[in-house]
């Protein structure tokens, strides 16, 4: 059995890590309410958006360009409504030149690796190339990342319908890719 004051101190630490977090919402929605940015979920969105979309390599670095241009720009942005999509928009953008020289598909990990997951389909990353980048970004945003509809939409500033259609064809193309029933 554990003594009192022990449990006193783990009630204390669970207290304190509530406040916390009420204290970061808080926080978020007198920024939201001001029109401030939210810098890291920005960063978190765009990261994973741009990852999605390019690849590892290519996405590291459209990310931190996007960032760069973000903090130069940034009154600018702090008025929008949607700063991420615009960003998003941006990053696309700078991409151009990542990309102009290079004819290469999207890189993913290789399935030749060593440390492949069991869980993992063999031909994924090859079958993920193959896709248009909107029905990658969509379809790996949705499935891998777990966002809504209704956030990669925001995202990509495309209808609701839009990302369903894209989910949808690119999930039926893997399927293809993969020869897994429908």
């Amino acid at each position: 059995m554990f003594p009192l004051h022990f449990h006193a101190r783990e009630a204390r630490g669970h207290l304190s890590a509530a406040s916390s977090r009420r204290r970061r919402t808080r926080q978020k929605s007198e920024a939201s309410q001001l029109g401030l940015l939210d810098v890291h979920d920005l960063e978190k969105r765009l990261s994973t958006a741009f990852l999605a979309r390019y690849g590892a390599e290519v996405g590291r670095e459209v990310t931190s360009e996007t960032l760069a241009w973000a903090w130069e720009h940034r009154d600018r942005l702090e008025g929008m409504e949607n700063p991420a999509g615009y960003l998003f928009r941006v990053g696309q953008s700078k991409s151009r030149r990542l990309l102009r020289w290079s004819r290469e598909s999207v890189r993913y990990p290789s399935e030749n690796t060593d440390d492949q997951q069991p869980w993992v389909e063999p031909g994924l990353a090859n079958a993920l190339a193959l896709l248009d980048e909107e029905q990658r970004t969509t379809v790996v945003l949705v499935h891998c990342f777990q966002w809504t509809y209704r956030e990669v939409a925001e995202l990509m500033d495309l209808e609701l319908h839009g990302v369903r259609n894209r989910v949808h064809r690119g999930m039926a193309r893997l399927r293809t890719e993969l020869g897994a029933a429908s």
